[in-house]
């Protein structure tokens, strides 16, 4: 089977992602319409849903021992136009012009990041309005902030307009955005881990965020649709 190598490479790195919220394991579900993955943190304060658009059927369902390392081989041939991959009995092997690289799969059953569809799609059902818009210069002007302070985040919303607080007590960075969207009031507390799921996509995105309620980062190109659901911190009395 082939597949196109540097879109292959951004999907990977779009589920691996970095910091507290990486995912070192993962179950990949592939078929003749896409491949999916679903995964969590053990911690459960974070999880995703993936999709990449094509046939990926005979991979069919795999268990990726380590996520990372599958990453950095395939992002080893990211300037080759496709990468082949095959499944072999308990391993996974790829080959790019003259390389060849075999991996160690693990028994679905023993993914500690497994999470079930189901479980996900009816979790996230009634959380997906209340939905605006933050640019990749909205983006990156919230990384610098949080490059500085390195704290836990603060989202206040009502009707067009966005306030962003990173800090704690009386060191506190706020940024002020304006949306085009008209949103419900809202007020949510969350660990820095929101600003590192941003950074990591680094794009437009669309965020769906209630009081005291997970948010979800949806982030949609033509070729793959990323999920993130973070889980908020309670509030302080």
């Amino acid at each position: 089977m082939k597949a196109i190598t540097k879109k292959l490479v951004k999907f990977l790195e779009l589920i691996n992602i970095s910091g507290s919220i990486e995912i070192k394991e993962c179950i990949i579900k592939g078929s003749k319409e896409d491949l999916r993955v679903y995964a969590k943190t053990p911690s459960n304060a974070f999880a995703l849903k993936a999709v990449l658009k094509g046939d990926y059927s005979e991979l069919e369902t795999i268990g990726i021992d380590d996520l990372t390392l599958l990453r950095k081989v395939i992002s080893l041939n990211r300037e080759v136009e496709e990468i082949d991959i095959a499944k072999k009995e308990n391993t996974i092997v790829l080959k790019a012009n003259k390389t060849k690289t075999k991996l160690l799969l693990r028994n679905t059953k023993y993914i500690l990041t497994v999470l079930e569809e189901k479980d996900y799609e009816e979790k996230t059902k009634s959380l997906k309005d209340n939905q605006f818009t933050l640019t990749k210069e909205n983006i990156a002007d919230l990384v610098r902030y949080y490059d500085l302070f390195k704290s836990k985040v603060t989202i206040v919303g009502d009707k067009k307009e966005i306030v962003i607080k990173v800090g704690a007590e009386e060191n506190v960075g706020e940024l002020k955005i304006d949306i085009k969207e008209t949103v419900k009031p809202f007020d949510v507390y969350i660990a820095g881990f929101f600003v590192e799921a941003l950074s990591q996509i680094g794009e437009d995105v669309t965020i769906s965020a209630k009081t005291d309620a997970p948010i979800i980062i949806n982030y949609k190109t033509d070729d793959y649709s990323i999920e993130y659901l973070l889980a908020p911190l309670k509030k302080k009395k």
